[in-house]
């Protein structure tokens, strides 16, 4: 065999070896591709699973904290339904045997002619009673009145049974409605009442700051209150009235007395 033959069998066979390489090359090349797409898939279904995943648990907890704040919304109203009724029943108490009762004794005195000075006494006393009740049904002049000059007329009539430091801050001008108006009212009231019923305090302190915000301190030196999952119903009734007025407030029980904070934003109304 001579040199011809050799060279003809290494053209014949380097080809073949070259096809066998890039076949095997070839055969990596895809088992590595397919590994790749497989490892993405797995990825993108992991990725998919978690952010599933995350907005169900993110519903959930929204529907719990809608199902919360429904059942804190039907408590206040209750609360306030309750408060409401507590009041009648006051006005209804303090009608028959305040008004009603010296009415009766005002007709008995005239049946039985004694002296008209005491039927014009028992009569003074009847119309102040009664401009006391109207007055703490519906504040006067509640439309045309600044709310410091509401705030001073509110406390004067609990002024016999405690005594109330008021002092107001009127950093500028504010014209708030006639609801906003009887809304706060209505919080100092039941602030107050709640002092002299169950507080035993023989000092109250009321602060309010006016700027375009409206922020209320109020304490007394009372036997502090102990703060319950379920507040009573003059408690319900004020976070009620400070929810319908879109502020916060804040009541803290550390130490003796109590002291809370209500704070009512943008108060301007242009």
């Amino acid at each position: 065999m001579d040199i011809q033959d050799y060279f003809v069998i290494d053209i014949l066979f380097i080809p073949m070896e070259t096809s066998n390489e890039l076949w095997q090359k070839q055969e990596t090349i895809s088992n590595w591709i397919l590994i790749s797409v497989i490892f993405i898939f797995v990825l993108i279904a992991i990725v998919i699973y978690i952010f599933t995943l995350t907005i169900h648990q993110r519903y959930k907890n929204k529907l719990a904290r809608q199902k919360a704040e429904l059942q804190y919304k039907i408590a206040l109203h209750d609360a306030t339904l309750q408060s409401i009724e507590s009041e009648r029943k006051r006005f209804a108490s303090e009608l028959h045997d305040g008004i009603i009762g010296k009415m009766t004794a005002i007709r008995y005195n005239l049946q039985m002619n004694l002296a008209p000075i005491e039927v014009d006494s028992l009569l003074e006393a009847c119309i102040i009673e009664s401009r006391s009740l109207s007055h703490q049904l519906y504040p006067p002049l509640l439309k045309d009145s600044a709310i410091d000059q509401l705030v001073q007329s509110c406390i004067q009539p609990y002024q016999t049974a405690i005594a109330i430091s008021y002092h107001s801050d009127m950093r500028s001008e504010i014209m708030l409605s006639e609801e906003q108006k009887l809304h706060i009212i209505r919080i100092i009231q039941e602030l107050l009442t709640n002092t002299i019923k169950h507080a035993q305090a023989s000092v109250v302190n009321i602060r309010i700051r006016i700027e375009r915000n409206i922020l209320l301190r109020y304490t007394d030196n009372g036997q502090g209150l102990v703060v319950q999952n379920n507040p009573g119903l003059g408690l319900q009734s004020i976070q009620y009235r400070v929810m319908q007025l879109k502020g916060t407030s804040k009541i803290y029980t550390q130490g003796k007395g109590f002291k809370t904070l209500i704070y009512i934003p943008r108060c301007v109304q242009d």
